[in-house]
């Protein structure tokens, strides 16, 4: 029987509730907390629809998209991601459909809808993530496994898979999504007294939370834009992103309206007076039991001194003094990155779930 698309139409992103497109922008915060909240089995991913509703306003970077099927109470969304300085080639697309809707299209005429609003634009490339809990050993499939191009890890084929593969997406990188519990406590004291001894006298660190210290925040830019390349990206078709000190201040920005507390940790290298390397912890404060652990960059003029690990115990320490509320702290890795992986593994975190990066050049079959 021949697809038979549903209507779909975009509706406006509000500058803030109340104004026109807030019933459609309600219906997507409402999603986006569904899902995660069924696939996790906790608040520790919920976000008020304000905090949701800061991060989808457009940058200078780029702007978001909403596309919803008809009806007063949609039970699916598409919400799309629009580079705009960099990567102008791609859209990342993120589909969501409640689970009693599931089996009658809807998620299909989405995914349309997406990508023939990305070839108005011009763009060649779909982006998008799927996710999988841990069950069992390996990837917890209990059954039929998909690899991704690299030939590295493995995801469960799972529901989401076989969507995302049927609508004619690769999967071109597998992700370890890892957890750190420190319900029993944890001492990084040791970790770090090592980590320093290694890097040895030629590197400082400094921290800040929020915002960026102007003396260091261009060196930060550098290291934002070099962080875009230097993790590895798998077979995805991924170029450098364009990060300056505007684009730091526009994110930073974003951030504490959304309600997020960044906890920034760098090292700065003595000889030049320059930042070797940085990492970042997302607190939000509506859900202080949990952190995210974000960016964690060195470069490789500067690899092969434990700098890494320094900064993540550094950072980790200083998490646990000032967010003792914190219990759990997140982290996202690309399995192929085996090196950060034996450091996150060193510091108690286990893996907790899976992610999918899938990638479908537009007009290739679907």
């Amino acid at each position: 029987m021949e697809f038979q698309a549903q209507p779909v139409h975009q509706s406006p992103v509000p500058r803030q509730l109340g104004e026109a497109g807030t019933e459609g922008f309600l219906a997507v915060a409402r999603l986006v907390n569904e899902r995660n909240r069924r696939f996790w089995g906790s608040t520790d991913f919920e976000e008020s629809p304000e905090a949701q509703l800061a991060v989808m306003q457009p940058r200078k970077a780029g702007r978001r998209v909403i596309l919803l099927p008809a009806g007063p109470e949609p039970a699916g969304a598409a919400v799309l991601i629009v580079p705009l300085t960099d990567n102008t080639h791609a859209v990342w697309v993120d589909v969501m459909v409640d689970p009693a809707a599931r089996g009658a299209g809807l998620g299909r005429s989405l995914l349309r809808a997406a990508e023939e609003y990305a070839a108005s634009l011009g763009r060649r490339v779909l982006d998008a993530e799927t996710e999988h809990r841990l069950a069992g050993t390996g990837t917890g499939a209990g059954g039929a496994v998909l690899r991704p191009a690299t030939g590295t890890g493995e995801i469960p084929a799972d529901a989401s898979a076989r969507f995302a593969q049927a609508a004619g997406f690769a999967l071109e990188q597998v992700e370890r999504i890892s957890l750190l519990e420190l319900e029993n406590g944890a001492d990084f004291s040791a970790g770090l007294s090592r980590a320093r001894a290694a890097a040895g006298d030629g590197y400082a660190l400094e921290t800040w939370t929020g915002r960026c210290p102007d003396a260091l925040v261009s060196d930060y830019a550098k290291l934002k834009q070099r962080m875009s390349t230097d993790a590895p990206m798998g077979d995805l078709e991924w170029e450098e992103e364009a990060w300056d000190v505007e684009r730091v201040r526009e994110s930073e920005a974003t951030q504490a309206a959304a309600g997020v507390d960044l906890l920034c940790c760098a090292v700065r290298d003595l000889s030049t007076d320059t930042l070797a390397g940085h990492t970042v912890l997302w607190v939000q404060r509506e859900q202080p039991q949990a952190a995210m652990q974000d960016d964690t960059l060195v470069l490789r003029a500067h690899r092969g001194h434990s700098l890494g690990m320094l900064l993540k115990t550094a950072n980790l320490q200083r998490l646990q003094q000032e967010r003792p509320q914190v219990r759990r702290i997140y982290t996202w890795n690309a399995e192929e990155n085996r090196h950060m992986l034996r450091i996150n593994e060193a510091l108690g975190f286990r893996a907790a779930a899976w992610g999918g990066q899938w990638q479908r050049r537009l007009g290739s079959a679907n």
